[in-house]
């Protein structure tokens, strides 16, 4: 039952990962500025789209070893990362809307 939750919380912060960079990219089209300085500074070496790509790679990367390693503590970082990822996709949403 706990693999099976800390499963569905990795699916879930996969997907809101790939909301993130949909989102970030309208919102930046729209206007908006990348509010995590590190992301910035790599769009600012590399695009706006490679830097989310590796970012976003990176972090669904590291949760898996996570997951993998230690998936009771997983278990409560990926239920962390997924509430903050919907807030920063809701938020992003709002921002595309204006």
């Amino acid at each position: 039952m706990n693999q099976t939750v800390t499963l569905i919380l990795f699916a879930v912060f996969v997907g809101l990962q790939v909301g993130d960079v949909l989102t970030t990219v309208r919102a930046l089209d729209n206007g908006a500025t990348e509010a995590n300085k590190i992301v910035q500074w790599v769009m600012a070496r590399i695009g706006v789209i490679p830097a989310l790509i590796v970012v976003k790679v990176l972090a669904v990367g590291a949760m898996l070893a996570a997951v993998i390693l230690a998936p009771e503590l997983a278990r409560f970082v990926l239920a962390a990362l997924d509430l903050l990822y919907l807030a920063v996709v809701i938020n992003n949403a709002r921002v595309i809307r204006g």
